[in-house]
C-alpha cells in the first residue's frame, strides 16, 4: 500500500502540459522519482502512466480481523462490515473510530458502510412468509460450504452439533461474533452455517416497506448518520430524505473527504492548484485563443484529455484552414 500511495503521488496535479507546439508532454520538474525500498517491493518509480482526475482509486476494506482493522485505520476511505446486530456494529463503530484517531486521523475521514439483507412484503406477514421460503432454501452443505469459504476452514469436518464457540481451531476465533445467537446462546455448528448460508452473517430486517424503512432509519441515527448496504432489492417509492454527508449521487472517489493521510491518494489538491485535465484544458483554449481558433469540441474518457475536432485545426498547421 506504501508503494501504490507513492507513486500514485508521484506525478503532480499539473505535471501534463501536452505542449505540441515546443514537444512537451509532461514537466519533468513535476514527476518524481519514489526511491521505495521496503520490506517487499522495491521501485525507483516515477508511475508509467500519468495521475488520474481522483489520483488512485478509493481505497476500501472488508474484515473483521485486528489485522484488517489495523489497515483500515492507516489507508482504509470507507470500510464494508457486517455485524449481525445493531449493538456489535456499535462495538465495531467504536473500535474502528478508535483505531483512526490513534493512527492521527480524523474518525471521520473513513466511512463505515454496515451491509443489511432487506426482505420487503406488502405486508408484514407476506414479508415473513418470504423470509421464511428465502431461509429454507439454503441447504446445510451450502451453509457449510459458504462457512468453510469464509473460515478457510473445512467444517464439514466438525460434529454438527458441535457448539462453534467452543471448537479449538485457531482459524475458527476470528468469526466468534455469529457463533452465538441475538440472547447470547451458544449456537451449534449446524445453526451457524444455516444463519451463514441465509445471509453471510447480514442482520435480515424484514416487513412492509414502511416497516424496513423504519428500522434502516433506525439503524442509520443509531449509528451517527453513517452509511447503509443493502444486499437486496428494496423499492419503496418513496425518499426520507435520509442520507450520508457525501449526498446522493456522487462519484465514490470524489464524496471521500479530507483528512486522510499527507500523501493519501484521495486527498484533494492543494487549493489553487490544477488538476491535469483542466491544466491542458486551459492551455489548449488559450493556445486557440491565441491563434484564432474557435469551437473546439473536446471528450474527457480519463486522465488523458482527447480533443476532437478543434484538435486537428490546433496540432497541424498544414490542415489549419481546413
Amino acid at each position: 500500500m506504501e508503494v501504490c500511495l507513492a507513486l500514485w503521488n508521484s506525478w503532480e496535479a499539473d505535471a501534463v502540459v501536452m505542449d505540441r507546439e515546443h514537444g512537451v508532454f509532461a514537466d519533468p520538474a513535476k514527476v518524481h522519482r519514489i526511491e521505495h525500498r521496503g520490506r517487499y517491493f522495491a521501485s525507483r518509480g516515477p508511475l508509467t502512466v500519468v495521475r488520474s482526475p481522483q489520483n488512485g482509486p478509493a481505497i476500501l476494506q472488508a474484515g473483521v480481523s485486528a489485522k484488517g482493522r489495523e489497515f483500515a485505520a492507516r489507508f482504509a476511505e470507507a470500510i464494508f462490515a457486517i455485524q449481525p446486530s445493531l449493538e456489535m456494529a456499535s462495538d465495531y463503530y467504536a473500535d474502528i473510530k478508535g483505531r483512526l484517531d490513534r493512527a492521527g486521523r480524523d474518525p471521520d475521514s473513513c466511512k463505515i458502510l454496515f451491509g443489511v439483507q432487506p426482505i420487503v412484503g406488502a405486508t408484514e406477514e407476506e414479508a415473513r412468509e418470504k423470509q421464511a421460503l428465502h431461509n429454507s432454501l439454503v441447504p446445510l452443505e451450502g451453509g457449510l460450504a459458504i462457512l468453510s469459504g469464509h473460515l478457510d476452514f473445512d467444517c464439514a469436518r466438525l460434529s454438527p452439533d458441535a457448539v462453534m464457540a467452543t471448537v479449538d481451531e485457531p482459524r475458527l476465533q476470528r468469526m466468534q461474533r455469529v457463533y452465538r445467537a441475538m440472547d447470547g446462546r451458544p449456537l451449534t455448528v449446524r445453526e451457524v452455517a444455516q444463519h451463514h448460508g441465509e445471509s453471510v452473517g447480514l442482520p435480515q430486517i424484514v416487513g412492509t416497506p414502511e416497516q424496513v424503512a423504519d428500522q434502516l432509519e433506525a439503524y442509520f441515527e443509531a449509528r451517527g448518520r453513517r452509511r447503509l448496504h443493502a444486499l437486496a432489492d428494496l423499492l419503496t417509492g418513496r425518499d426520507r430524505g435520509v442520507r450520508g454527508s457525501g449526498g446522493a449521487g456522487a462519484p465514490a472517489a470524489r464524496s471521500v473527504p479530507a483528512g486522510l493521510p499527507r500523501r493519501h491518494p484521495a486527498r484533494p489538491p492543494p487549493p489553487g492548484r490544477l488538476t491535469s485535465q483542466r491544466c491542458c484544458l486551459q492551455q489548449r483554449q488559450a493556445q486557440a485563443s491565441r491563434r484564432g481558433v474557435s469551437g473546439m469540441t473536446m471528450r474527457v474518457p480519463g486522465p488523458l484529455v482527447t480533443l476532437t475536432s478543434g484538435w486537428s485545426r490546433i496540432s497541424s498547421p498544414a490542415r489549419a484552414g481546413s
